[in-house]
């Protein structure tokens, strides 16, 4: 069943790759016999493909669902699922091969190259139908599937897993116990006591809902608080009917059986009847979606002061609930506790009873558990039957998911693997992706992103961008809790997210058996590839990459490569030679780059869509790249590439042009990854046919030559989102306003002016409406910020950032700022060179990160009534003439204070009053 589930996930991809070959032959379609066949070649396979998929949906769901039964069997034998999941790549190898050998520069459908790629496809189609059919055939219903019908995981495994923890008196989350207990009894002052309320759990499988709902359920106060209780999970197939009456005979006590066989009517009106008058407490466990949770909640009464408890992976459950409380694991002291019951049958919350050899081990050991109850309590389990031996303890650290798997309890299958197979075939992809990334590595949003493009698992949908669909994506995986995230903008996008460590395990698992992704890290440093297998996806994590053990024919398959950790890698010139589908080649972070033979190889890469170069040594981009046509992310962020080819512009199908320079090797291997951070430069770019970029979305950042045509022609990059210049003229500033007008979806604005130059971006009369960002680098013209700033169709601005204007003391330095409604981070360097800077009164309401640094005159800055009430992170630098804050304006909301490089009497009275106990977030000084 596991493999079935990762193999679903390459359906939609047979049929996206087969819709992207014929937008291809319609580009090229000149008229002929081989056009016509290559059309129907892909139609037919298209067509055959979605109705055998259907096939084997439909055979499946009749047998119940893709699920596994009572006893760990699969409804289609892995040996099927494997020949299911060959055919697939087969087809998507077939079709990518069409792609790789029809010509990409010439409109003449008729060459001989086009006759050859149509030919070959064609004879593929003959041995892939024939397939087709005998997998269909009459031994389907027969010696291909097993298993009985008898639903998804037995109740005995859940009641084990239950077990583990029950067992146990209750360990963590002391407030949130005290918090449900209040809100079940008492509830609090905004609610409305004649209605329901509703109380919704969520968190990752594993996090430990059920064992701490259950602690409060059985508590005795609480039991006396209602008039009748009853506890339900809800499986994934349940029938609303015998659900009902489940309730209903739980709510029924024993003394009520005689009312029970009085009520009339079916079992919906029944409990309406019966809980008329009574106040009752319903938890429903493992609730899975809304389509489950409505038509329960609404077979009940809405009666006054009644409760009903759901535990869920998801936070998209329930429409609107009264309180909602997150589960992101247990403290460290309370994981040692549990740890110690299971693993040293002790009571300590301090690991006294762990060896002192064995500390560190075990320290790491629950770190991976990533303080979820149940992972605590199974690993624990796990170590307490295993010899107490450092280097074995260490071992086990290291294959913990593996060893979790083939323990008598497979919690992580148990837990996670109902979620995957809940997940719709689109993003189950996207899930397993995950495991090409190193376990607890943090990925960057858009980098993940432009991945998934490049592989093509984003489906196109009317009115969205493919960008806009894939964050759709990845929010719908973050509310399912199978993706966690690492790190946040200030208005609450996604920044940099990863998986639960021991989910990582079960990604890896499940990859490998269904050969989604392979893996070598310092467990495995040489591959594992059987005879025959297709290596779909390669990643090196923390090891120098080695090929010698990969065939070539395994390498011909491989669609994306990624390289992970500073290794040096020794010269390589080969190493990539027979990449030949490559469509992510993503070597960020890769010292020595040039030593796996880019110049050589990388213009093989016909079908490369993803070239992530970002942080390497690179110093130029190897002229072949022109001929890789389908590219549409080329990231040179933070490498020594300083100028940009002519030939780019033949790159049409751009999305995201990414690129900056440094001045150093060490500079590029940086991990810095602010773009107002960081010292990185524009690079040049000539003028060019810019309006074959219909497409493209981001590009960053472009240090204009003495060019105004450039500038004018940006005004046709009418999708642009993100816009990067630097080293811009004051003579170019009408010009880009006209420009930049023109851009109705810019959302990142960045402009920094040449040195000795000013920034003239005073007449942009209708700035566009979705701008969210914006960045000013350099002086600005008349002395003050530009007049659109203050418009009030920039509702949407939540971050400024305004560098080395030096804007005089005559000037309101936040002229315009202030009253933006949206404004959530404002960063100043060397802005102002006035003496007192103030913030009036109920101005910068939502502010919350305020960022003051180098403001070299700078001696009194006052906060006024009611101003920055928001505000959560206060960071000051190198104001080394500022006097300490007056005793009326309090420090005591922030979260965080950062401070650096001020005078001694500023920072004496920072630290008094965190002695004082006024500062309560945490307080960084550095440089002092």
């Amino acid at each position: 069943m596991e493999v079935l589930g990762a193999v679903s996930a390459a359906f939609p991809m047979v049929i996206f790759l087969a819709n992207g070959v014929l937008g291809h032959l319609k580009v090229l379609n000149r008229g002929g016999k081989s056009s016509v066949k290559a059309n129907e070649t892909v139609e037919e396979l298209k067509k055959r493909f979605s109705t055998f998929q259907a096939s084997i949906k439909e055979e499946e769901k009749r047998r119940g669902g893709s699920s596994s039964n009572t006893n760990g069997s699969t409804y289609l034998s892995e040996d099927f699922v494997k020949q299911i999941r060959d055919l697939a790549f087969e087809i998507e190898d077939a079709l990518d091969e069409f792609l790789f050998h029809v010509p990409h520069h010439s409109h003449n459908s008729r060459t001989r190259q086009y006759q050859n790629a149509v030919n070959g496809l064609s004879s593929q189609r003959k041995k892939i139908v024939q397939n087709m059919e005998t997998l269909l055939g009459p031994k389907l219903h027969k010696d291909r599937l097993k298993g009985d019908i008898s639903g998804t995981i037995g109740e005995a495994e859940y009641l084990k897993t239950d077990q583990m923890l029950e067992d146990d008196e209750i360990v963590g989350y002391k407030k949130l116990r005290k918090d449900l207990v209040n809100q079940l009894i008492k509830g609090d002052g905004d609610q409305d006591h004649s209605k329901r309320a509703t109380i919704q759990v969520v968190g990752p499988g594993g996090s430990g809902k059920t064992f701490l709902v259950k602690n409060v359920y059985q508590k005795r106060k609480v039991e006396e608080c209602f008039d009748c209780r009853a506890w339900i999970r809800v499986t994934q197939s349940f029938k609303l009917e015998e659900l009902l009456l489940d309730i209903l005979k739980q709510f029924c006590s024993a003394r009520d059986e005689q009312i029970l066989r009085e009520l009339v009517g079916n079992t919906q009106q029944k409990l309406q009847r019966y809980l008329q008058s009574r106040k009752y407490l319903l938890v429903l466990d493992d609730v899975w979606n809304r389509q489950s949770y409505t038509p329960i909640a609404n077979s009940l009464p809405n009666n006054s002061r009644s409760r009903i408890i759901i535990t869920t992976r998801r936070y998209d459950v329930v429409d609107k609930s009264n309180y909602t409380h997150k589960i992101d694991g247990m403290s460290k002291e309370e994981a040692w506790d549990l740890f110690s019951r299971h693993a040293f049958h002790g009571t300590t919350s301090e690991g006294k009873l762990c060896p002192e050899d064995l500390k560190e081990s075990a320290e790491k050991i629950i770190e991976k558990c990533d303080l979820f109850p149940l992972h605590v309590a199974v690993v624990g389990n796990l170590l307490s039957k295993k010899l107490q031996c450092k280097i074995y303890w260490e071992n086990c650290c290291k294959s913990l998911g593996s060893d979790i798997r083939h323990s008598s309890l497979p919690v992580i299958n148990l837990v996670l693997q109902p979620s995957f197979m809940d997940l719709p075939d689109y993003l189950k992809n996207c899930f397993l992706y995950f495991g090409v990334f190193p376990e607890g590595y943090s990925i960057r949003r858009r980098r993940l992103i432009r991945s998934w493009l490049a592989e093509g698992f984003v489906e196109e949908r009317t009115g969205k961008t493919l960008e806009e669909v894939a964050e759709a994506y990845l929010n719908e995986l973050i509310e399912r809790n199978l993706v966690q995230v690492s790190e946040s903008t200030v208005d609450g996008k996604v920044r940099s997210c990863k998986v639960i460590r021991l989910y990582h395990d079960f990604i890896i698992w499940l990859s490998r058996k269904a050969n989604f992704v392979t893996v070598i890290n310092q467990m495995n440093t040489t591959t594992i590839v059987q005879g025959g297998e297709r290596v779909r996806r390669l990643s090196f994590h923390n090891v120098s990459p080695q090929f010698s053990d990969i065939p070539e024919s395994a390498k011909r398959c491989v669609r994306a490569f990624f390289i992970f950790g500073q290794q040096e890698v020794s010269r390589k010139k080969s190493a990539l030679q027979h990449f030949g589908l490559l469509k992510v080649l993503d070597l960020q972070g890769v010292p020595a780059v040039h030593n796996f033979g880019l110049e050589e190889h990388v213009g093989r890469f016909l079908l490369l869509r993803c070239l992530n170069l970002r942080q390497t040594n690179i110093e130029k981009l190897p002229s072949i790249i022109k001929n890789l046509t389908l590219l549409e992310t080329v990231d040179l962020r933070n490498t020594l590439v300083k100028k940009l080819p002519k030939w780019i512009y033949q790159l049409t199908k751009l999305r995201h042009l990414l690129v900056s320079c440094v001045d150093s090797e060490d500079d590029a291997s940086s991990t810095s990854n602010s773009c107002d951070g960081c010292d990185a430069k524009g690079v040049k770019v000539y003028h060019g046919n810019i309006g074959v970029w219909s497409s493209l979305q981001k590009l960053s950042l472009m240090k204009v030559i003495n060019d105004k045509k450039f500038i004018k022609d940006l005004g046709r990059l009418s999708q642009l989102v993100k816009l990067g210049l630097a080293d811009l003229k004051s003579e170019f500033g009408t010009d880009l306003c006209k420009s930049i007008e023109k851009m109705k979806n810019l959302s990142t604005f960045d402009v920094r002016a040449m040195e000795n130059e000013y920034l003239d971006l005073d007449e942009m009369e209708n700035p566009p409406n979705h701008v969210q960002r914006l960045y000013l680098s350099g002086r600005l013209i008349l002395n003050r910020l530009p007049r659109w700033l203050s418009s009030r169709s920039l509702l949407s601005l939540v971050k400024v950032v305004l560098k080395r204007s030096k804007l005089d003391a005559s000037q309101n330095p936040f002229e315009g700022l202030e009253t933006l409604p949206s404004l959530m981070e404002l960063k100043m360097v060397d802005y102002y060179t006035g003496k007192r800077l103030v913030f009036k009164a109920k101005t910068f309401k939502n502010l919350k990160k305020l960022h003051i640094e180098q403001f070299d005159q700078l001696t009194e800055m006052t906060v006024e009534n009611e101003a920055m009430t928001s505000l959560e992170k206060l960071t000051i630098w190198k104001c080394k003439n500022l006097n300490p804050f007056p005793c009326s304006y309090s420090l005591g909301h922030l979260e965080e204070l950062n401070v650096d490089e001020m005078k001694d009497e500023f920072i004496s009275n920072v630290k008094r009053r965190r002695e004082l106990g006024e500062l309560h977030g945490q307080i960084l000084i550095e440089g002092n």
